[in-house]
């Protein structure tokens, strides 16, 4: 256990967020602060993991420091510094500046004590500083040209030379003015080698290094003088590109812009003038020196969703579907013609038809609630959501555009322009848009994160035809992870595939395809997870799967058009939900079919016969030989209810809150009813789930239950997993996970008893606030008052700012404030003190007293404490109290 606790606490300081390749960022900056604040001369910015940022003001001589909800520095460092740089925050919130400058050394300001202690005697300034998990401290020394380290565990003063040997140059073991460095969980240095523009990284104990990103290397991106270098939780790059006035990432597709995306140094909201340094919030939005603007730039994080945004389920061979559909809706509900739909992985059901001038939704499955959205649309065929929740519609018969909607609005982009209607569309991992046309008989694609809005084809020469690179009447369309193009083409009765970069492609069912099927008119081509096919055949009013077994109807296998339960008429598109439910829109129907899965064991069945040709004839429906190796007994089916969550997406409790997991379990077995139940708890890694935790008498399990109180778990993510076994057979075996990420719940700031927000206090009282008794520790059992800093601000609600010089906040015990700000706090005849501390003798500031008659009559103040803890400084929590002052002399009143 104490090996778990030890992995649940242990980290560097800094945010290296999961970023998804899909992440993009709001490419307009938020000015999270400017020269008013921090000066003509920002140089770095430091988040630490609980989101309070730390400016280095050069030309200020001082640090600042703001808390998550300050809009205004908290603390202001400025004792002994001459030019700070580089600075870094460490996990136990000691804080390391750059004052080699002029001083010659880095200095540290502990946690505890607020004192400047000097840790490291340097002979040039260092640009970038970084203190890595073994607690070794790096200085990229940027006019010196190498990068120097030392251990600042052993008490020594030795600095050891990790990059670069003092002379300028391009070789692999010199550097031309490092700036921004940074070291990973492996100890490998990254160096931003400005003067070389290009990207160093050395593993330890090497003096050369090799270059991962610069002109000359293929793959990457041109760079001019970077000027920092940070990584995320994935290894991927992101790099303050200095001369080009841009922030560029990496991800698995290779380099691209981020922000600053304009080509041009500039001061609106979307452009950057030498950006000199970044870091990740804990959410991971990115803060920027935008150093020649004399200002802080925030770019939110507006979408970072990985994998795709429709279903792949994962099915066995044999699974089976209830060849009785429900109607998920019909003409009733005015549905007429019903031409696309699409199921995302929230089962949220899109739908489109020529007949509509707008989109059909309904939300999470639930066919009982329905929304719109309207925009300029006009006998769509087509649509497609994206990952980031984007409405992509064909729009193109008469108005020749694929447009871009959202949700309950009207408000509509045009996302590609095409000659005619797109039968299908389709977006990739890439970002890149699909459309398949007629009556021009091709595929063309977009990428839809390049400004351009141009397209290429990928597949068809635009005139019908029978031949490897030609098309007729292409329909639906899908695109697999390896960028592989699978094309329905309707009037060829075959399914093309076209491997990325070839324009001739190979017919791997239907007409022209050998051991394969007939396909007769297909309109609709879906993949489950493991690659297999799933088509639509508009002509034979069925939907077909391939297996390793062959080709096989699941639906509408009479063959024969009709409004039965289990017949179709001209069935158009499919799409799975993710439960592998199938949903197919019944076109000449004017209905929306749903059928069932009914069967998905793996294990236990072998297919003996497929389904080559339809029985047009046929008027009952077909029956599936199968031989299963045991004839009455599968392992149960388990489903977990919440049932969305991975371990990269995993759901999300506070400390706090009580954590409660339910499930259904439906057994297989007809000859016996005897199962047994477990409930296991694992904690997890970044990729894994390993580490088994004994269940604390507390936590509650039922046959299908499991219940964890409040504050049981250490802060981590866990794998919560119920496994169901058959008491007879004991192979037959099923097991399910939720997984859940334990977060920190805070501290709540109150200042009076039972959080009150506002009081009301006679001119003639004392008025006492005490945070210290008052405040909660929403993860422990007790709240330590002797463990926080106390600092109090006061000002007139509605009337003035919390009195404040050059952007720092003054206290209420500020002697400065009664000039700049009398009306706070005034002194009655001979009173020379107005505040008095008498909280607990190791923290006295934890509870104040405000004297009667300092508060003036009839007037409403707003009183805010800000704590922060002694052990770590990036502890910190805020709360605010409104207090009225009366005449008269009542006893205090609480208004909840």
């Amino acid at each position: 256990m104490n090996l778990l606790l030890i992995e649940l606490s242990f980290g560097q300081s800094i945010n290296q967020p999961k970023l998804c390749a899909s992440a993009t960022w709001n490419p307009n900056g938020l000015t999270f602060a400017n020269i008013s604040t921090i000066g003509s001369l920002p140089s770095t910015v430091f988040v630490t993991i609980n989101n309070s940022v730390y400016i280095a003001a050069s030309n200020l001589n001082e640090i600042q420091m703001w808390s998550e909800s300050s809009t205004q520095p908290m603390k202001v460092i400025s004792n002994g510094l001459n030019s700070p740089t580089g600075l870094f925050v460490s996990d136990d919130g000691d804080i390391y500046v750059n004052n080699g400058l002029v001083n010659g050394r880095i200095d540290k300001w502990t946690s505890n004590t607020w004192k400047l202690v000097s840790t490291m005697n340097i002979s040039y300034a260092c640009c970038s500083l970084f203190v890595d998990k073994n607690k070794s401290l790096y200085c990229s020394m940027c006019n010196h040209h190498q990068v120097i380290k030392m251990l600042l565990t052993n008490g020594s003063n030795l600095t050891v030379v990790t990059a670069g040997n003092t002379t300028a140059g391009s070789a692999s073991n010199t550097l031309s003015s490092p700036q921004g460095i940074f070291v990973d969980s492996s100890f490998q240095l990254y160096v931003a080698d400005c003067g070389n523009d290009r990207i160093q990284v050395f593993k330890p104990g090497q003096l050369s290094g090799t270059t991962i990103v610069s002109n000359k290397t293929l793959g990457t991106i041109d760079l001019n003088c970077p000027q920092m270098i940070i990584i995320d939780a994935n290894g991927y790059l992101f790099i303050a590109d200095g001369n080009n006035n841009r922030i560029i990432g990496s991800d698995p597709n290779g380099f691209r812009c981020i922000v600053g995306c304009t080509g041009n140094a500039g001061s609106a909201n979307n452009q950057l003038s030498k950006p000199s340094s970044l870091s990740f919030d804990s959410y991971g939005n990115l803060f920027v020196i935008d150093q020649n603007n004399s200002r802080v730039q925030k770019f939110l994080l507006t979408t970072n969703r990985c994998g795709a945004s429709y279903n792949r389920p994962k099915l066995c061979p044999n699974a089976t579907w209830n060849p009785n559909a429900t109607s998920f809706v019909t003409s009733l509900a005015g549905v007429a013609l019903p031409h696309d739909l699409f199921v995302d992985i929230n089962n949220t059901v899109y739908l489109v038809a020529p007949s509509l001038s707008r989109v059909r939704v309904w939300l999470n499955g639930d066919n009982t609630s329905m929304n719109s959205i309207s925009g300029d649309l006009n006998s769509s065929l087509a649509i497609f959501v994206s990952i980031t929740g984007d409405i992509y519609v064909d729009n193109g018969k008469n108005r020749h555009r694929v447009d871009k909607l959202l949700l309950n609005t009207t408000n509509s982009t045009t996302a590609l322009y095409v000659a005619g209607g797109c039968y299908g569309l389709f977006i990739d991992i890439n970002d890149n848009l699909y459309c398949s046309m007629d009556p021009y008989p091709q595929v063309s694609k977009r990428s839809l994160v390049s400004d351009v809005n141009t397209s290429t084809t990928i597949a068809g020469t635009g005139l019908a035809g029978n031949a490897s690179n030609q098309l007729k009447g292409p329909r639906g369309i899908f695109v697999d992870a390896d960028f592989t193009l699978y094309v329905a083409d309707s009037q060829n009765h075959r399914i093309q595939l076209f491997r990325l970069g070839q324009l001739n492609g190979s017919t791997i069912a239907g007409n022209g395809a050998k051991n394969t099927t007939n396909l007769t008119y297909p309109t609709g081509i879906i993949l489950d997870a493991d690659g297999y096919m799933f088509v639509v055949e508009w002509g034979a009013n069925r939907i077909v799967r391939s297996s390793p077994y062959g080709f096989q109807c699941i639906a509408g296998c009479s063959g024969v058009a009709g409004a039965a339960s289990y017949q179709l008429s001209r069935p158009n598109c499919i799409s799975f939900d993710s439960d592998g439910n199938i949903f197919v829109a019944d076109y000449a129907n004017n209905r929306v079919q749903k059928f069932w899965i009914t069967g998905n064991d793996c294990g236990h069945t072998t297919m003996q016969q497929t389904t080559t040709q339809p029985q047009r004839a046929q008027t009952s429906l077909p029956t599936i030989t199968t031989s299963i190796s045991n004839e009455t007994c599968y392992a149960p089916d388990i489903t977990l209810i919440p049932s969305t969550s991975s371990l990269s997406s995993p759901l999300q409790f506070r400390r706090n809150q009580d954590l409660y997991i339910s499930s259904t379990v439906q057994l297989n077995c007809a000859t016996s009813l005897s199962m047994t139940v477990q409930w296991t708890v694992h904690n997890c890694s970044s990729s894994s789930c390993l580490f088994s935790l004994l269940l604390d008498q507390t936590v509650a399990t039922t046959f299908t239950e499991l219940y964890i109180p409040a504050r049981i778990l250490p802060l981590g993510t866990y794998q919560l997993k119920l496994t169901a076994t058959m008491t007879n057979f004991s192979y037959l075996t099923s097991s399910s996970s939720a997984y859940v990420r334990i977060t920190s719940s805070g501290i709540t700031a109150n200042l009076v008893q039972y959080g009150t927000s506002m009081i009301t206090c006679g001119h003639q009282q004392n008025l006492t606030l005490n945070p210290g008794e008052f405040s909660l520790d929403l993860d422990g059992n007790s709240f330590n008052a002797s463990e926080w800093k106390y600092e109090y601000y006061c000002r007139i609600y509605g009337v003035s700012n919390f009195p404040h010089i050059s952007g720092r906040l003054l206290s209420i015990d500020d002697p400065q404030t009664y000039s700049s700000n009398s009306s706070c706090i005034t002194y009655s005849s001979g009173n020379t003190t107005s505040v008095i501390y008498d909280g607990v003798s190791l923290s006295p500031k934890s509870s104040m007293t405000i004297l009667s008659h300092s508060l003036i009559s009839n007037q409403t103040y707003q009183i805010m404490v800000y704590m922060e803890n002694y052990r770590n400084s990036s502890l910190q929590a805020t709360g605010y109290l409104l207090v009225r002052v009366d005449d008269s002399r009542p006893q205090m009143i609480v208004v909840a």
